[in-house]
């Protein structure tokens, strides 16, 4: 009897065009596993080989920014939904957001009478809503065409302009080898065994796949990472095997744990700004200036620091906010380490595309009274620190990762604390994106500024980078508020790819 495959695919969009820019901006595009919602147990195998082939082929289109699949599982795992058998909306754009995109695609598919049926839509991270769907259905002998034609319909209502070697790809990857039902059904399964670290099992599955289809480009990626974790294993040393991320001293033993233990490292100075009181237009906030002294106070207290430099409610003014910025330009040494924390009111002017600072004294809503976003930039490429972290807890304050840039990827390894602690670094973590942010949350904090300090003082380790900090607060906040905290490069500043890291006192 013969099968029919017939696969629906209902697209959503967050945007009402998503072409690609004249600016090169890219969409961010996750997407999640397939809900198996029918009988077959067989098929609950295609949930990770459908979205991996289709992860594959998108990610060749460079006007989409695609999550790899392994740090979908990260996320997963993170949140307990590594088991999950289906995601509603909300769940999808929470999950989005924790994976810093635009857009997600997720949905459910089902065996019935010889047929399966997938029925998918993409969420849009920011408001939860599902927009605009289309489909795709054939026989099971061509599932490989099928998965291109679905290829071809997200990109047809992503609305994205191909270049011309994209579009050879497209047709070239059409015309390629014509991967069957079953075979697609054993890779997946291979995935599934790497994912629980059976890697004989899982190879041996992979080879079968490659031996009928040996430039299938999933399962050729899927060998390469296998391999290259087992070399990373085998030459780690026994003593640090076991260490994740944030466990244990992460730079024990290594060339910056002793550059720190010398004394080689420069001084740390911190300025920290909080507005409360306002004049003019401007709401009066309640927990800025908490949120800031507290910070503040924790640092003093549990950190090495040797000079602090604060500015509260009117003595935060944009002359002394400025003159402050050009202290650290003239005295911070290519050795020392610079934060810079600001809690207030942000301003994001969509005429101009640009965010900014509200001083204290800004009495209208013109941008002649704020400090802006580019302003900012400029200081802190001006600063000659080897690393600046800038905190921002204000509306809009995501604005400051405007322009495409890359991190050294995390690894726990020699190379990696080596690297990052050698290199210039320039980045910021802020509370939002662009989009307001909440004053108030928990006891007397906003709700970034609660879990940023609850990292800061639950930290028992001697050093902690930025990116862990980042990790410890990104989920709390999303899970409790309705803003997406950033940790990124700031664009044009002299970012090599290092990391702020925070010294506790012994």
């Amino acid at each position: 009897m013969q099968h029919f495959i017939a696969i629906l695919l209902c697209l959503f969009l967050s945007l009402p065009t998503m072409a690609r820019t004249d600016d090169g901006k890219k969409l961010k595009l996750a997407i999640l596993y397939f809900d198996n919602s029918g009988d077959s147990k067989e098929l609950q195998m295609l949930r990770k080989g459908l979205a991996d082939m289709l992860i594959t082929d998108l990610s060749k289109v460079g006007s989409l920014d695609i999550v790899e699949r392994a740090r979908l599982d990260e996320i997963m795992q993170e949140q307990d939904l590594s088991n999950s058998k289906s995601f509603d909306n909300a769940t999808a754009a929470k999950f989005g957001k924790l994976l810093g995109v635009e857009t997600i695609l997720t949905g459910a598919f089902f065996e019935m009478m010889g047929t399966l049926r997938v029925d998918a839509r993409f969420i849009d991270v920011e408001t939860g809503k599902i927009l605009k769907s289309d489909g795709v259905q054939g026989s099971v002998s061509e599932f490989f065409k099928l998965e291109k034609d679905l290829v071809e319909k997200i990109l047809t209502n992503l609305e994205i302009k191909l270049t011309d070697d994209e579009k050879a790809f497209i047709k070239s990857n059409r015309e390629g080898e014509q991967l069957s039902y079953q075979d697609a059904l054993l890779f997946s399964e291979g995935l599934d065994l790497m994912d629980l670290d059976k890697k004989e099992a899982a190879q041996a599955k992979f080879k079968a796949v490659l031996d009928k289809f040996p430039n299938f480009e999933p399962a050729i990626k899927a060998v390469e990472k296998m391999k290259t974790a087992s070399v990373v294993a085998g030459n780690a040393p026994t003593e640090t095997a076991a260490i994740m991320r944030g466990g244990g001293d992460p730079l024990k033993g290594l060339n910056i744990s002793k550059a720190l233990a010398n004394d080689k490292v420069g001084k740390y100075y911190a300025l920290i700004i909080g507005i409360d009181q306002y004049t003019g237009v401007w709401t009066q906030l309640k927990n800025a200036v908490n949120d800031a002294s507290e910070i503040e106070n924790t640092l003093k207290s549990h950190y090495k620091f040797d000079e602090f430099h604060t500015l509260y409610n009117a003595d935060a003014t944009r002359s002394s906010i400025m003159k402050k910025l050009e202290w650290l330009v003239e005295h911070v040494q290519e050795n020392d380490n610079v934060f810079i924390y600001y809690s207030g009111h942000g301003e994001f002017k969509k005429s101009m595309n640009k965010g900014y600072w509200v001083p204290s004294d800004a009495k209208t809503k013109s941008i002649s009274e704020y400090i802006s976003n580019s302003d900012i930039q400029t200081f802190l490429s001006s600063i000659k620190s080897k690393h600046t972290l800038l905190v921002s807890d204000a509306c809009f304050s995501g604005d400051i990762f405007r322009g495409s840039t890359v991190s050294v990827p995390f690894a726990d390894s020699e190379k990696y604390y080596e690297k990052v602690y050698g290199l210039v670094s320039r980045q910021a973590i802020t509370s939002g994106g662009i989009e307001p942010v909440m004053d108030g949350g928990r006891d007397n904090h906003s709700v970034f500024a609660y879990y940023f300090l609850k990292v800061l003082k639950n930290n028992n380790k001697k050093y902690l980078d930025g990116s862990q900090l980042y990790e410890g607060l990104k989920i709390p906040v999303i899970n409790n508020s309705d803003q997406s905290p950033n940790f990124n490069p700031i664009k044009n500043t002299g970012d090599e790819g290092g990391q702020f890291i925070f010294i506790r006192k012994t």
